[in-house]
């Protein structure tokens, strides 16, 4: 994000998520790990509370259910990676649903 945006005038640190706007269909988790992730064999999951109280802001950036979670500096990247938790598994990881062959 840093080499491409300013954002009001200022460089721009922040790293990109997906989050689960929906309960069911194209904007929910398991779709988003299902799809969108699917290449991940792991994946952090914390909530948007989660990183508002760590004091980071999620901005909406390109297409839903895209957005940024920006960081104030490039120092605040310890802080952030605190913030998002365990890294877990992703059972849909390669397309396949949970329980499913490979």
């Amino acid at each position: 994000m840093n080499r491409l945006f300013i954002l009001d005038g200022s460089d721009v640190w922040a790293i990109s998520v997906f989050v689960a706007l929906d309960d069911v269909g194209t904007g929910s988790a398991k779709a988003i790990l299902q799809t969108k992730l699917h290449s991940y064999a792991h994946v952090y999951l914390p909530t948007v509370g989660q990183l508002r109280r760590a004091g980071f802001e999620l901005l909406a950036t390109f297409s839903r259910p895209h957005f940024s979670v920006l960081m104030p500096s490039l120092e605040t990247a310890d802080e952030l990676v605190n913030a998002l938790g365990e890294l877990r598994l992703n059972p849909y990881a390669g397309g396949q649903e949970p329980g499913g062959r490979a």
